[in-house]
């Protein structure tokens, strides 16, 4: 068993709209960790509903 933990973290915002659907946060959240695994471990990334989509 391993004595060191690391993380990867998805972090996603959104401006909050009258009847919202929050599917939009939860997958910008979840690109977002994708991302993080994409890039190594210890990372974190984050998203906004205005980030271009770019690898």
């Amino acid at each position: 068993m391993s004595d060191h933990l690391t993380v990867s973290l998805g972090i996603a915002t959104i401006v909050p709209l009258p009847n919202q659907d929050y599917g939009t946060l939860v997958a910008l959240a979840d690109a977002a960790l994708y991302k993080a695994k994409a890039a190594g471990r210890n990372c974190t990334m984050s998203m906004t509903d205005a980030t271009p989509d770019t690898p």
